[in-house]
């Protein structure tokens, strides 16, 4: 897996363990470190492969949630 999508996954689970919920975060890619298009990619690919899930995002922004792969991934290749 890339090296960005790997670093969002972490973001999120991070998050998920120190907050609570989706993490939420703008399209433009400034708060986790990656531009537009990367990050359009990225969620895509996290989304369509079934690590995370959207939870009503707001216009503007992403708001992501792991799924269970995501959070085995997460604690078991990073």
């Amino acid at each position: 897996m890339k090296e960005s999508r790997e670093k969002l996954l972490k973001q999120i689970y991070d998050y998920d363990q120190n907050v609570g919920g989706p993490y939420q975060f703008g399209t433009d890619g400034l708060e986790v470190g990656s531009d537009m298009l990367t990050l359009r990619h990225d969620v895509g690919y996290l989304k369509d492969n079934g690590y995370v899930i959207s939870k009503n995002p707001i216009l503007g922004t992403y708001r992501l949630m792991l799924t269970e792969k995501g959070e085995q991934y997460v604690e078991n290749n990073l």
